[in-house]
């Protein structure tokens, strides 16, 4: 999810602080957090709309609550660094937001009165005294002291916050949804396909498919550009890279063993060591004393391996010893180890003729394996359509039948077993009894041809139905106005901007190019200066949610 809000626009993000805007955020929400803007900076103006301005520290403060949230959300899965760019682009947005639907709210002919301002700040419990009792005196001194602001201004903003919630209010009054519109929605939504498939996958070479010898060399004739560009890809597995040949012996060593089992077993490894170390053949001492029952008949011995096969520590001291070498006590997650190396050998680069030889053949296969798939699918789809179950036009191509789970839609059109494709799966509920099979053929990615005959569908009954009518209609009301809002404040913004009333964070600017921005709005000048804000080389990375 919130990969999309980054990739949305940036100016408008209906549902970026729910419930929070302006000045509840800037004001109210980040009390006590530590701003990185300078106090000049703090002063300067981020967003002009008509006769209101959006300041840094404005943007400061929500992007500080936004940052707060994600921590408690993420934990240490969230980097401040990498997401400080999408933190402001996202306060500013929210500011932007309400800002709008104020200025929409008067232009509607909204007002909020002194006596609704008062009533707000009197249920603030902030505002409270310790007897609970509304106190002005209080309420001076936070927005002096802690707000760093006049009274004046501050209830201007609260006066805007208001009219916002009242345009927004009046947006979602005009927003209507029916009980029908809320059943329809639910059969579509908990509606359950079940299929029989036939995937044909032309992007791997078929082991009973032989191509021609020559047919690597010809493709390297015909299109040489393409098996370059797959030999720079197939690198790491044409190429061999260093490795060496091992023993070793593992004296077990529990995690969290105490003391004395810690020093036995440290006296064991030593003994070990020094046996060898007279003398004695490395193998037979591993088959006596090694706790390893993979490797102990055969006197410790690893095989070759390559860098990331093993834990790190046994690894490291593999690789850094010369062939005949025994190593010190390597402790790792297993126990003690000593180690001797056998024999190494040195990472080599196959040459670029014998490499696009072997990758040209192998491209080959591929192209004739996806055209014999495309064969395939078509002679199965021109059986179905004369009449033909799809079981048994599949049959007789040799094609395997695939029985996928049942599915509910999903926008991604995802399908167990077959893929994803939102254009299957609106094929699949678009099936019906009297008529399971179209005989078409879905094409996923490219080479992968699906086939899906219906085998059942079930639809909610009428008690499920009516159990879930009252979330169902909630949800679907709470995406209607989300939606008509934001078609509001869509054409509000396009017709500020074609009258020159609007100035927009320029986020995506680089930090030298924000430095002394100007542009001119309804006559007045709009400095934009968010360097201190942004980091150095602004990123566009967004938290995740695992």
């Amino acid at each position: 999810m919130l990969d999309v809000m980054r990739r949305g626009k940036r100016w408008l993000m209906p549902a970026i602080l729910v419930g929070i805007g302006v000045p509840f955020a800037v004001y109210f929400g980040a009390q006590g957090a530590t701003g990185t803007a300078s106090s000049n900076l703090a002063q300067g103006v981020a967003i002009r709309l008509g006769d209101r301005t959006i300041r840094v520290n404005d943007v400061q403060r929500v992007a500080d609550i936004l940052r707060q949230q994600y921590q408690q959300a993420l934990g240490d899965q969230f980097d401040e660094n990498s997401a400080r760019s999408f933190l402001v682009s996202s306060a500013a947005s929210s500011l932007m937001r309400d800002a709008l639907l104020a200025h929409l709210g008067e232009e509607m002919g909204l007002v909020v009165s002194d006596a609704e301002i008062q009533s707000f700040l009197q249920r603030q419990p902030w505002a409270l005294n310790e007897a609970g009792q509304y106190d002005p005196q209080r309420v001076r001194q936070v927005i002096t002291d802690q707000l760093n602001t006049s009274t004046g201004a501050f209830t201007e903003n609260v006066r805007d916050d208001l009219l916002a919630r009242k345009t927004q209010r009046l947006i979602e009054a005009s927003v209507a949804i029916s009980d029908g519109e809320a059943r329809d929605a639910i059969r579509y939504g908990q509606e359950e396909a079940q299929l029989i498939a036939v995937r044909l996958d032309g992007t791997q070479p078929r082991a009973d498919l032989q191509v021609p010898e020559d047919a690597g060399a010809k493709l390297i004739a015909k299109d040489g550009e393409r098996v370059r560009k797959a030999v720079e890809e197939r690198r790491p597995e044409l190429d061999t890279p260093e490795q060496v040949h091992a023993r070793h012996i593992l004296i077990a060593l529990p995690a969290g063993a105490d003391e004395a089992t810690a020093k036995a077993a440290r006296a064991k490894a030593d003994a070990a060591k020094k046996r060898i170390a007279a003398g004695e053949d490395f193998a037979a001492v591993a088959q006596e004393l090694s706790d390893d029952a993979g490797t102990k008949a055969a006197g410790g011995d690893l095989g070759f391996f390559r860098r990331g096969a093993m834990v790190k520590e046994f690894e490291d001291a593999a690789f850094a010893l010369e062939p005949g070498n025994l190593s010190e006590i390597v402790q790792t997650q297993f126990g003690l180890h000593l180690i001797r190396v056998e024999e190494k050998k040195a990472a080599t680069e196959l040459p670029y003729s014998e490499a696009s030889e072997r990758v040209a053949q192998e491209l080959a296969r591929i192209d004739a394996s996806a055209a014999v798939a495309k064969t395939d699918a078509d002679a199965i789809a021109a059986a179905v359509k004369a009449g033909k179950s799809l079981e048994d036009a599949a049959r007789d191509r040799g094609a395997s039948i695939l029985r996928p789970a049942p599915f509910r839609r999903r926008a991604d059109g995802y399908i167990a077993e077959l893929g994803m494709s939102p254009e299957l799966m609106n094929a699949a509920f678009a099936l019906t009894p009297e008529k399971p099979a179209d005989g078409a053929v879905y094409t996923l990615g490219e080479n992968v041809y699906v086939l899906i005959q219906l085998v059942a569908k079930k639809t909610p009954s009428d008690a499920e139905i009516e159990s879930a009518l009252p979330a169902e209609r909630e949800r679907v009301l709470g995406e209607r106005r989300a939606a008509v809002e934001q078609a509001w404040l869509e054409g509000e913004r396009k017709r500020l901007e074609r009258v020159r009333c609007l100035g927009v964070v320029p986020i995506e600017k680089k930090r030298e190019e924000l430095n002394g921005f100007e542009r001119s709005f309804c006559g007045s000048n709009l400095v934009v200066d968010l360097s201190a804000l942004l980091p150095d080389e602004p990123s566009e990375a967004a938290p995740t949610a695992s």
